[in-house]
């Protein structure tokens, strides 16, 4: 587990909590637990992850995908998924980079 100073925190008791590219530079095992601080911290609150990784995509309720400025579609992973447009196309390129 990370070191206290390590953590994210929340100092406001704002409704809404944005983290922007929160994960842009660390590992992936820090990424799940920064996620989770995350999901920990909200309490209630709204919270938006705005990121190019996907590994957030399973803490959220929906999902809004941007294409060009733009909103190109909303869901969930499984509705994103059953759709097979914008969202389908990453979450696959990205398990096609891991697979052998």
């Amino acid at each position: 587990m990370a070191e206290a100073c390590d953590r994210p925190s929340f100092y406001k008791d704002a409704e809404l909590i944005v983290l922007d590219e929160p994960a842009s530079a660390i590992d992936p095992l820090r990424e799940k637990e920064i996620y989770e601080e995350f999901r920990r911290g909200l309490k209630g609150r709204t919270g938006i992850i705005v990121t190019h990784r996907l590994g957030a995509v399973n803490l959220a309720d929906k999902i809004v995908v941007l294409k060009q400025g733009r909103v190109a579609e909303c869901g969930t992973k499984r509705e994103l998924l059953a759709k097979k447009g914008e969202f389908y196309k990453l979450w696959n390129s990205r398990k096609e980079a891991y697979a052998d």
